[in-house]
């Protein structure tokens, strides 16, 4: 076999050892096409009256979601619609809970859910919610950012204070209501380009334990080994908001060279995810000009009960001054 032979081989078997690494890429990819054909709303349905399903948008973990229209306004709003026939059985009456409080929010820094209706018959909910077309989640955001940068470049500082103080504020007005996301988390985060808006999303479902195990990187060890009293509930998102930052400022994720059980035995032992981090990783924090960062990332990690500070407390921490 000539050398050009020998690289057109090589070059084919790069290729196709691709396609067999991707295989679940292009299962999930597929199953999105299914399940886009199995739809249980269709383009033009009028689902409640004046809204009308205009397409459908995305997979969910266990919901789908569509693009309606208010046509009385033309204004286009997110409907998330799921069975709940196989969910916590308590979860209609959380949903109706959680809407009585959320009705009365009014915060720049949380996605508005408008109204909500359950076919008890059918044993499906739809939620209807604000529709933020020019918005990514701050995972894909800070991912976009990273692809024109050196490898795992954090956030400007300037950056990384505006979307903290943001998630607190929405934090700050939801913990006054007694509602705890529990699931805060980049990808749970809506950002623009310019950073002019920055929401919370999905705080107002309960997020099920197993996800919360099988990825345990942005939630506190008594969130993942169910330990947290009510009165201490809102400290996990105390946590979840030292995660984030983490990972703004230094390009890594939490727990990042860990696999799940790993990363959750390591929040077994109350390891936080700087201790858990890479000597050249640690440096970064420990640095004289990064102090206040890593005071900040302390008192998010406190681990006795009571002794992270609130949302409305970190607000005024001088990191974010």
């Amino acid at each position: 076999m000539s050398s050009v032979d020998k690289n057109l081989f090589s070059m084919s078997f790069m290729k196709k050892s691709a396609l067999f690494r991707d295989k679940s890429l292009f299962a999930a990819k597929n199953n999105i096409i299914e399940n886009e054909k199995n739809c249980t709303l269709k383009e033009g349905d009028e689902i409640v009256e004046g809204i009308i399903i205009e397409k459908f948008l995305f997979n969910g973990t266990d919901s789908k979601f569509y693009l309606g229209n208010i046509s009385s306004i033309n204004t286009e709003v997110l409907i998330k619609s799921f069975s709940y026939e196989k969910k916590d059985p308590e979860i209609i009456v959380k949903i109706k809970d959680d809407f009585e409080k959320i009705k009365e929010i009014i915060n720049d820094n949380i996605l508005s859910y408008f109204d909500f209706q359950i076919d008890e018959k059918k044993k499906t909910c739809q939620i209807f919610m604000e529709y933020l077309d020019d918005c990514v989640s701050l995972k894909t955001y800070f991912k976009k950012y990273n692809q024109s940068k050196p490898k795992n470049t954090g956030l400007p500082l300037k950056q990384i204070k505006t979307i903290i103080t943001a998630i607190l504020s929405g934090l700050k007005a939801l913990h006054e209501e007694n509602i705890y996301p529990g699931n805060v988390q980049p990808k749970n985060i809506l950002v623009n380009k310019d950073l002019s808006k920055i929401k919370i999303i999905n705080y107002s479902m309960k997020t099920h334990q197993e996800e919360i195990f099988s990825f345990p990187y942005y939630s506190a060890s008594k969130k993942v080994f169910l330990k947290f009293m009510p009165e201490y509930e809102y400290e996990n998102d105390i946590w979840s908001v030292g995660c984030i930052l983490f990972e703004l400022f230094c390009g890594y994720s939490p727990y990042y060279k860990f696999l799940p059980h790993e990363a959750a035995c390591s929040l077994a032992q109350y390891i936080s995810p700087i201790e858990a981090a890479k000597e050249e990783i640690k440096d970064i924090f420990y640095d004289k000009k990064n102090r206040i960062v890593l005071d900040f990332l302390n008192q998010c990690f406190r681990n006795n009960d009571g002794a992270r500070p609130s949302a409305e407390e970190l607000l005024n921490h001088k990191f974010l001054k």
